[in-house]
């Protein structure tokens, strides 16, 4: 029974990342098609799964930062200064409430930049599926586990 949940899981997955990679497709005799790196629209995201979405959605119309590095631990981070730098360039940040931002990025990025748009995911997704809690009673910041929590 559990292995039949875990495969329908894998499969909703994988259509949920087609069907986003499928969307971000556009013609190749586009009218920006000289689109360079100054027009890209620069998101700063905490995790790797996070930045597959984004490259997904965006595509060449973004450009991505990830903070925390595949192999790390998002529990206990914490940014170098070199990241920081580039965080302070960038013009959208996608939070998923894990520790080191609410201990690392969140308070120094008004500091850094006064207009990047913050988005907390946490709070998206709290709206359209309220009931959605950890086994410790806050919220799960593992919504890229979740296809229907991700598409939010």
């Amino acid at each position: 029974m559990k292995k039949n949940s875990f495969l329908k899981f894998i499969l909703i997955s994988t259509l949920c990342l087609m069907v986003l990679t499928a969307s971000s497709c556009k013609n190749s005799k586009s009218e920006n098609e000289n689109t360079g790196d100054k027009d890209k629209l620069k998101v700063a995201v905490s995790i790797v799964p996070e930045e597959t979405f984004v490259k997904a959605v965006g595509g060449d119309l973004v450009d991505v930062v990830t903070l925390i590095p595949p192999g790390k631990s998002p529990e206990n981070y914490a940014p170098t200064p070199e990241q920081m730098e580039k965080l302070s360039n960038a013009q959208l940040y996608f939070a998923i409430g894990v520790p080191t931002e609410e201990a690392n990025i969140l308070p120094t990025i008004k500091d850094m930049n006064n207009g990047m748009k913050l988005v907390k995911l946490q709070d998206a997704v709290a709206k359209v599926y309220p009931d959605r809690k950890s086994e410790s009673g806050g919220r799960d910041p593992h919504i890229w586990l979740s296809p229907k929590r991700a598409v939010v």
